[in-house]
């Protein structure tokens, strides 16, 4: 399934994508989504009109639907174990972040000006949303 990525096949997949078309999608590296969230994440990803990258630690993996398993790189999406945030938020392609609002990552979308769609999970990211 995702898999460890190297950077440059991350930004080589998102050089192909035209401007602003590609969905990050990344909940940081404590955030455990349930798997009826999960699920419901992935059915949005894979009937959205947008190409997506999305982060998925190596154990939250099995939580993703299996049919999900095929979409892990094709045109319109890809499932990585991890990449370089800063580089694909500063990507050409990444139109939209959606993130647990972690202090960090929110700082980082804002400077670069990309959309932010918060999913917060715990502690201050309620906060950090709201500002």
């Amino acid at each position: 399934m995702g898999g460890p990525c190297n950077n440059k096949e991350c930004m080589n997949w998102s050089d192909d994508k035209p401007e602003k078309s590609v969905v990050y999608v990344s909940f940081g590296s404590m955030a455990q989504l349930g798997l009826e969230q999960m699920e419901e994440i992935a059915c949005g990803l894979s009937d959205c009109k947008f190409n997506f990258l999305w982060v998925v630690r190596a154990e939250e993996e099995e939580k993703l639907p299996k049919e999900f398993a095929n979409q892990k790189i094709t045109g319109k999406g890809m499932v990585v174990a991890w990449c370089r945030q800063l580089d694909v938020l500063a990507h050409k392609s990444v139109g939209c972040f959606v993130t647990h609002c972690g202090f960090n990552s929110t700082l980082e979308a804002i400077s670069l000006g990309v959309p932010v769609v918060g999913m917060p999970q715990w502690t201050d990211q309620i906060r950090t949303l709201s500002c």
